[in-house]
């Protein structure tokens, strides 16, 4: 059987209760890049990659989104910065892309679109002026997400303009007009692309099962359809269902997700392991941050199609979780919320609680996945917060 989907306009989907575990690999990479051709140099955080962006001489920050089609505005940037447009000026071709617009959960209306006139935007010095098309949207949730203000998100109509080089190891983005001798890694693998739509690997899942995954760095987590999960089972592949359901973020906004843990897939030769996978119903296959996270350093080099790598393992075993508690970004605090009542109740806590400290540690918002990952997997009784209630701290052992 051989799994072959396509998928349209992925906007974004970052999870608010699962975490993306990051893997350990060795190798250091020569240098790449000659610093003249580096257009801009960015500390990243918990994987995500988030980037300055300016507009009208105003500093924004954008999620960097491969899994979304066009350039996503929120809606009160959108504001200040350009002007929409009606869907019925579009061109012919825009029109019939637009009416087909997909979350990996969801499909949206297009009367539900608010679109823009692109304005010129500069990632560095570098100016990004002929897009054809942007998108305004609500990005407040995807705010509490990823524990910092998202103003933006890049998609692939500017991701393919330049090459992006993330190290891991180091937590760094590089975007670049030239790309990197692919001596500077030890793997490289070409990969598919077509207009609006995210570059895609092929993994393999044993006796000629491929499958067709696009790259979605907007997102926490990987994704497969259900009609392969239900392969899977069929097969008597190993699959592990999740027990609770999670909260995550899409453009639609929240909703619940199921999640399993497969063992089995194989990229380029090399074993996965166990990788944390959620179900949707929209036939939609993405692998995210949660398998970027593996690579010790890797980039994208949209002029050769190639995705290149440095690795000795991609393999990882997941804990399961223990308990599962959803965490936002919320006033400047890292906070307890979007969790069933009943799941709270046992551990004595609330939605509304902010978190001080875990385990004596104060941790940044900026460190929401690291947050959720502790929350998540600490042993029973070995897990103490300190947490505000109306005004007042409280010291709970979990």
């Amino acid at each position: 059987m051989n799994i072959y989907k396509k998928t349209t306009f992925a906007v974004f989907s970052m999870a608010l209760l699962t975490s993306s575990l990051s893997g350990c690999l060795v190798k250091k990479p020569e240098k790449s890049n000659e610093a003249a051709n580096d257009i801009l140099n960015e500390k990243f955080y918990s994987s995500s990659l988030v980037i300055p962006v300016t507009i009208n001489n105003k500093s924004y920050r954008f999620l960097v989104d491969t899994g979304a089609s066009t350039t996503v505005i929120n809606e009160g940037t959108a504001k200040e910065i350009t002007q929409e447009v009606s869907y019925s000026t579009l061109h012919p071709f825009h029109k019939k892309i637009f009416s087909n617009v997909k979350t990996v959960h969801d499909k949206i209306d297009v009367e539900n679109l608010k679109l823009l006139k692109p304005v010129k935007m500069f990632i560095g010095n570098e100016e990004v002026g002929d897009n054809e098309i942007w998108i305004a949207k609500d990005l407040s949730l995807l705010t509490q997400s990823s524990g910092t203000n998202i103003d933006g998100i890049i998609g692939i109509d500017t991701f393919r303009k330049f090459n992006w080089l993330v190290d891991n190891k180091k937590g760094r983005l590089t975007i670049s007009r030239k790309s990197p001798p692919i001596s500077t890694y030890s793997h490289c693998v070409a990969y598919e692309d077509a207009y609006g739509e995210s570059p895609y690997f092929y993994l393999d899942y044993g006796n000629n099962n491929f499958i067709k995954m696009g790259i979605d760095t907007g997102n926490d987590g990987s994704d497969l359809g259900k009609d392969f999960i239900e392969h899977v089972r069929k097969q008597k592949g190993k699959i592990t269902p999740i027990e609770y359901s999670f909260t995550a973020v899409e453009a639609t906004g929240l909703i619940k997700i199921r999640q399993y843990i497969i063992t089995g897939l194989t990229f380029n030769n090399h074993p996965v392991g166990e990788m944390i996978i959620s179900e949707n119903n929209n036939n939609q296959y993405f692998l995210g941050m949660n398998f970027l996270s593996r690579f010790n350093q890797y980039a994208f080099m949209p002029s050769k199609m190639l995705f290149c790598y440095n690795t000795n393992s991609l393999y990882k075993e997941h804990q399961y979780p223990i308990r599962h508690i959803g965490v936002r970004y919320y006033n400047e605090h890292l906070e307890i919320f979007y969790n069933d009542k009943k799941e709270l109740d046992q551990y004595h806590l609330k939605d509304g609680d902010v978190i001080k400290s875990i385990n004596g540690i104060n941790y940044l918002p900026r460190e929401i996945k690291k947050v959720r990952e502790i929350l998540s997997l600490t042993p029973k009784n070995k897990l103490t917060l300190i947490i505000e209630r109306l005004g007042v701290k409280q010291k709970i052992v979990i």
